[in-house]
């Protein structure tokens, strides 16, 4: 679906944003990288950016959107997402 208001996770609906894309996609699969930042304006896409990427990738990963979490610490991250162990 084009020009969807929430967030993509298909590269079918993720468009002009290829350079972006390439360049997430590369540093994922670097060994060296330690840390990815993506920053920029509210509402253009980082988030998209995000997702579409480590779906190309095939990359194992887990996301949290750190806003949910008023305080956070790792013990309690650890002990509320044990649904996320394989």
């Amino acid at each position: 679906m084009h020009f969807s208001p929430g967030v993509n996770e298909c590269r079918e609906d993720f468009f002009n944003f290829d350079i972006e894309l390439s360049t997430l996609i590369r540093e994922l699969s670097n060994q060296t990288t330690r840390m990815i930042v993506v920053k920029g304006v509210s509402r253009t896409g980082k988030s998209s950016l995000i997702r579409v990427g480590l779906s190309i990738s095939g990359l194992p990963h887990v996301i949290l959107d750190a806003r949910r979490f008023e305080y956070f610490s790792v013990d309690a991250f650890l002990r509320d997402s044990r649904w996320f162990a394989c």
